[in-house]
């Protein structure tokens, strides 16, 4: 089975014993992720034709989505299974800064930005900044490589002492998304609504989560509307996004609450975790992802 390991293995009982234990911890990783029934997962090889009864209901409906979408049904019969799968990510994070004037956190952010694409032109990041007085929202969509490189380089900035932002959070991570919301990078600074009611930083788990998901949908529901415009509409709904789209932005207080929310990861440490990054020369140099890993967050993936 193992024509290239059989020569260190053969009479060692230590090496031999070693691959023993990895395979019967790997059979058991399977027992525990995919059961006894193939069966059951047979919507994933195939989701336009498998039977979803017995699935949870948010999976039954990204299912009846999926079904409902000709082209990618069209598409898994020209294209072989196993590269019928999306590379594309998106983060949402927010964070703090004590930009003032030039060069704000927008100005910061765009020349990025654009850098990175340019750089990379067939594998763009895209996406959209909103930026308040001492915070901002960073929604960035991508490949997962393009999306670590892009933390790398905020991160190696914020070192340098060259971008004044204070506390990053993770609030949420999709992977393998089926579309992008935004065809190309945008940053507006806005004006934020007003929560009337101050939030206890020391509420309970539940409470904390509640308006974790609020300030989670509140940004789902303004990409998902900036994504429905183009052109002109698009600006213009930009350009007035605390008239237009008043609550589908998060509130001062609610992104505060966010930041000291310590059951969220912190940026870096989320970004240490889930790669490790190899560098030529400082963070212009070309990066190489080893590992990553980016969580699911189902209901709300496009």
């Amino acid at each position: 089975m193992f024509p290239a390991v059989l020569p260190l293995a053969d009479g060692n009982k230590v090496v031999m014993n070693t691959i023993k234990e990895h395979l019967e911890m790997l059979q058991q990783k399977f027992n525990k992720y995919f059961g006894e029934s193939v069966q059951d997962f047979d919507w994933v090889r195939d989701p336009f034709v498998a039977n979803s009864e017995y699935l949870p209901i948010n999976i039954q409906e990204e299912i009846a989505d999926l079904k409902a979408d000709r082209t990618l049904k069209l598409k898994l019969l020209e294209v072989p299974l196993d590269t019928f799968v999306t590379y594309l990510h998106r983060i949402t994070y927010v964070g703090e800064h004590s930009f003032r004037d030039d060069p704000t956190v927008k100005q910061l952010y765009e020349e990025i930005i654009r850098d990175m694409n340019s750089e990379d032109p067939d594998e763009i990041l895209t996406g959209f900044l909103l930026c308040y007085d001492e915070f901002f929202v960073h929604i960035l969509e991508g490949s997962e490589e393009m999306i670590l490189r892009h933390l790398h380089r905020i991160y190696a900035l914020v070192d340098g002492g060259e971008a004044r932002l204070g506390t990053m959070k993770l609030l949420i991570a999709c992977h393998n998304v089926r579309q992008r919301f935004y065809k190309q990078w945008a940053a507006r600074t806005t004006r934020p609504p007003t929560l009337l009611q101050d939030i206890d930083p020391a509420c309970e788990a539940e409470t904390t989560w509640r308006h974790v998901r609020t300030c989670i949908t509140k940004l789902h529901q303004l990409s998902k509307f900036l994504s429905q415009r183009t052109g002109v509409a698009l600006k213009t709904v930009i350009d007035r996004l605390s008239e237009t789209v008043p609550t589908c932005l998060p509130e001062s207080v609610l992104l505060n609450f966010v930041l000291q929310c310590k059951s969220l990861p912190n940026l870096r440490k989320y970004m240490n975790a889930h790669c490790t990054i190899s560098t030529s020369e400082s963070y212009q140099g070309k990066y190489s992802t080893v590992s990553a890993c980016i969580c699911q967050a189902p209901s709300l993936r496009q």
